[in-house]
């Protein structure tokens, strides 16, 4: 019996990979017939596979300290991340710690390519094998309802849509069923092995999903205590939950390794709960529309990446729910009655969203789970087809006419919907035909529900219909994607600048490649990944760079103080012509070329650090306006988390000089409005696309800024692109652009300060216009036309290029191009303080002279130390926070694990001699 219920199991999952594989051609086929590959390009080819490459060589890298230089010490620091950070933590919500990403290990980089897209049809297939799992464990579902339930789960809109341009959303469908299994196998047979590695697996996946997924399993376990017949007493209900609490927080030891790293640095995270981001009361009218529509049929884009799109069962599925349920049944009925009530009303409130994204912004990408409860429903619908009576038909057709009228006058307009009405309708004509045998209903069911995924598939892909294809890279060779990845300004840089790989240098410049700098390991200003440094943020809002947000940045806006302090010395331009050179910024003369390209260095930008001779705190940095503050840090450096055990003499710069600011805040008049009133600090709008003029007379051999300080956009959308331009008698035209977002965006950063660069000019600049995209409200605490002359500048560039480090080298892994220590030497002609243009990180250690210190915070950005007068050597080196305590943890977990699996076995032992003894 065994055996065959073996062999059973075996034939579900065997059926299931062969539909699955058919309907994974028929539903992505069409990419391959518009000769598209299977990756975005969008985010899964900016930073998805990027990462996943660049993983690969990670873990390669691990391999080649340990067996070739035989050391164990991790070189985990990617210099190619922005400005610089941890790899193991930036990278976790990418690629680090999921355990279908480590043969990226085994391949070369430029086979990635195939392996991301295997991963693309994997991680569904995976979650459908989970759902079968789940579903298995009930002995009261047929294979043919379990395999209706798992295909529309492997197929809901997760996959068909965010999970294509995000692969890594897919994850949490593999971990959520898992999880449940656990739940019940530790409830009704005290195994808690299932649980605990659950909650392990979902752990090192996904840190950003792993809030999501305790929060779901901890309200799903206590609906499920609380509602079934396993307890006795309420008492012991409580100590269950107790119980999962303690085998959920042994899950997370066993995963530390991977967690403590990447929960260490969210806590820096500038988008980690900012706390500014307003959450709406409810959602639109809009939102509520398209949900009606999502949860039948494929649904483009869904507002606040609410994404369902399951087929036409799931309609009768929810309906059947509300229906009167055998008594048999009832305690099933109320558990997934309240669960859908609860997940319904959190698809509907806001602030659930809110919540569920860590306090951060508000967002439904944890509406996998709506998918899962869905297909649980789907697979009741189609094992209790066949037991159905008349009257429960009838009212279950008569809430999907009902819903079907709703939809047609209030939902959102959709030729999708057809479809699956038909196929609802075809699905009805099964149910009242009394006499079917049951492998013609419920398998005229299952083939409906197929046609209704194939549909989706067209509906999202064919070139006719959604044509999703279209946003995705060509098909290529490896060979083709290597060239693709690797042929960006980075490779006219390494052909033409004098700089090696163990040499430190950085770069800037115009339509720069997003994470091209990552393949390369070399620094530069451009950053576009979810885990950003608070402190680059932080200096990047002192100054008012204007710039897209705090995780996704392209540079310091071509203003030449913050690149000097930043240590950039090349400037690229992708189209090296009259245009574009008109951007580049002031100190910067032209390098090489490289076909297209045009390299600009700045002479004067320090080789990795710079001294000073004067600091300032914090706060009086503070006190400046960002104009002043960029100014400042031409004379003193801004000290933070000031250590004064170092003995070193270095005075404090009296911010309240005068002579050191130069900028002149120049008046100008309002002109040539076009759809556009100003009042009391207002824009007022009132036509898409209105634009003013303000008319001045400007300073030339001068950068000349727009500043807004304090803008709020009273808007319809949660976003406005302002266009800055201006031009000169000579007709150098530039223009930026203001990337506004609002407390209601998901990218809001917290930025309302906006000093717009209009670039340097020989000539002085008389005008700017402002384009507003929108109508609205524009309002401003103030708007100021300032003039930065260049003199000052040009006088302290060459003292940063005076006193560097000389001589230093990266210490790189040449597999990964990593590193955990950077050295080099500096001669200071006396006391002063020392600021190394590495990013700000705890995991930092400095060695002066050998000499043991903890960095300090410098120019808001940087690591700093004060040094003494004469030549000294220097070492950088690197751990990743939590990196070592998380192994430490890891064997607490392991330890507590082998414990528990004893007492259970002995538990087990114990209870068949006490049988033995009572027979």
């Amino acid at each position: 019996m065994k055996a065959s219920t073996a062999s059973s199991k075996k034939r579900v999952f065997l059926f299931f990979t062969i539909i699955y594989v058919l309907m994974a051609i028929l539903v992505w086929g069409w990419f391959f017939k518009s000769g598209k590959s299977l990756i975005n390009s969008s985010d899964a080819f900016k930073q998805h596979i990027n990462a996943l490459a660049k993983y690969g060589r990670f873990l390669r890298g691990v391999f080649y300290r340990l067996f070739t230089e035989h050391k164990l010490s991790v070189q985990s620091y990617d210099l190619g991340i922005g400005y610089g950070a941890d790899f193991l933590a930036s990278m976790q919500y990418y690629a680090v710690g999921d355990p279908l990403n480590l043969p990226a290990g085994l391949l070369p980089s430029k086979y990635v390519y195939y392996y991301f897209q295997f991963l693309i049809f994997l991680r569904p297939y995976l979650a459908g094998m989970a759902f079968l799992l789940l579903t298995g464990y009930k002995k009261n579902l047929s294979a043919m309802a379990r395999l209706t339930g798992a295909v529309s789960y492997s197929f809901c809109g997760i996959v068909l849509f965010i999970g294509m341009w995000n692969p890594q959303f897919v994850q949490p469908m593999i971990c959520l069923p898992l999880l449940i299994l656990g739940v019940w196998k530790y409830i009704h047979e005290k195994k808690f092995l299932t649980f605990t590695l659950a909650v392990t697996f979902s752990a090192v996946s996904n840190f950003y999903f792993f809030y999501m997924l305790v929060l779901l399993i901890i309200i799903y376990t206590v609906i499920y205590i609380f509602t079934s017949k396993a307890f006795a007493g309420i008492g012991e209900a409580f100590k269950c939950i107790g119980c999962f609490f303690g085998l959920g927080f042994i899950g997370a030891l066993i995963s530390m390794p991977i967690l403590l790293p990447v929960v260490l640095a969210f806590l820096s995270n500038p988008r980690a709960g900012l706390g500014s981001h307003a959450v709406p009361v409810l959602y639109s009218l809009d939102y509520y529309k398209e949900l009606l529509v999502s949860l039948i049929t494929y649904k483009y884009f869904p507002r606040y990446d609410t994404v369902i799109s399951l087929t036409f069962i799931a309609l009768p599925a929810l309906a059947m729910l509300f229906l009167k349920a055998d008594e048999k049944n009832r305690n099933d009925t109320v558990r997934y009655r309240i669960i859908t009530i609860v997940m319904t009303a959190m698809l509907l409130i806001p602030v659930a969203g809110y919540v569920m994204t860590g306090f951060s912004y508000t967002i439904n990408r944890w509406s996998f789970a709506y998918c899962l409860l869905l297909s649980w429903l789907i697979t009741v619908l189609a094992e209790d087809s066949m037991s159905m009576n008349i009257k429960k038909i009838l009212a279950m057709g008569a809430i999907c006419l009902v819903y079907a009228i709703v939809l047609f006058l209030f939902g959102e307009k959709s030729t999708n919907i057809n479809p699956q009405l038909i196929l609802l309708g075809i699905m009805f004509v099964f149910l009242f035909a009394a006499k079917l045998p049951e492998i013609v209903r419920r398998g005229g069911i299952f083939i409906l529900v197929l046609m209704g995924i194939a549909y989706n598939g067209y509906a999202a892909n064919a070139p006719e219909a959604g044509n999703l294809p279209s946003g995705y890279v060509d098909k290529m060779t490896p060979e083709e994607y290597d060239e693709l990845v690797m042929n960006t300004e980075l490779r006219a840089m390494s052909e033409t600048v004098p700089e090696g790989y163990d040499n430190y240098y950085s770069y800037t410049g115009r339509n720069l490649t997003w994470n091209a700098s990552l393949p390369y390991g070399i620094p530069s200003t451009q950053f576009y990944w979810s885990l950003a440094n608070g402190a680059v943020s932080d200096f990047m809002e002192s100054l008012a760079i204007n710039e897209m947000s705090n995780f996704s940045f392209f540079g310091l806006d071509d203003r030449a103080i913050p690149l000097q302090l930043a240590g950039v010395k090349y400037y690229t331009l992708r189209y090296n012509n009259e245009e574009e050179q008109r951007y580049i910024p002031y100190g910067y003369a032209p390098f090489s070329e490289w076909y297209n390209f045009g390299i600009f260095s700045n002479n004067n930008s320090p080789a990795l650090g710079y001294t000073y001779r004067q600091t300032m705190p914090r706060d009086d940095f503070d006190e400046l306006s960002p104009v002043g503050r960029q100014q400042a840090m031409l004379y003193g450096a801004v000290r933070e988390n000031e250590n004064n055990k170092i003995p070193c003499e270095v005075s404090e710069l009296d911010t309240t000089k005068s002579e050191y600011y130069t900028d002149i805040s120049v008046p100008y008049e309002v002109t040539d409005k076009h759809g556009v009133k100003v009042k009391d600090n207002v824009f007022v709008v009132k036509k898409d696309n209105g634009e003013c003029t303000l008319s001045f007379e400007g300073i030339p051999s001068s950068e000349t800024y727009l500043y807004f300080e304090g803008l709020n956009c009273d808007i319809k959308e949660d976003a406005a692109n302002i266009t800055v331009s201006t031009d000169t008698p000579e007709n150098r035209a530039v223009t930026k652009t203001i990337f506004y977002k609002t407390p209601y965006s998901q990218f809001y950063s917290g930025w309302h300060n906006y000093l717009v660069n209009l670039c340097y000019s020989d000539e002085a600049r008389t005008r700017i216009t402002i384009t507003f995209p929108q109508k609205g409200r524009y309002s401003f605490k103030s708007l100021q036309v300032i003039c930065q002359p260049m003199q000052s500048y040009q006088e302290k560039a060459p003292s940063f290029a005076a006193e560097t480090l000389a001589d230093n080298e990266l210490h790189r892994n040449p597999k990964s191009l990593m590193t955990n220590e950077i050295t080099g030497t500096i001669t200071a002609a006396e006391d002063s303080y020392l600021v190394l243009n590495i990013p700000y990180d705890k995991g930092w250690t400095v060695y002066v002279d050998n000499e043991k210190r903890t960095p300090e915070k410098a120019n808001v950005m940087f690591l700093g130390t004060p040094i003494s007068e004469g030549t000294h050597s220097i070492e950088l080196r690197y751990h990743t926070p939590g990196l070592v305590p998380g192994w430490i943890l890891f064997i607490i977990g392991i330890i507590a694990l082998i414990l528990l699996n004893n007492i259970e076995r002995k538990g087990r032992t114990d209870g068949k001699k006490f049988e033995q003894q009572i027979r």
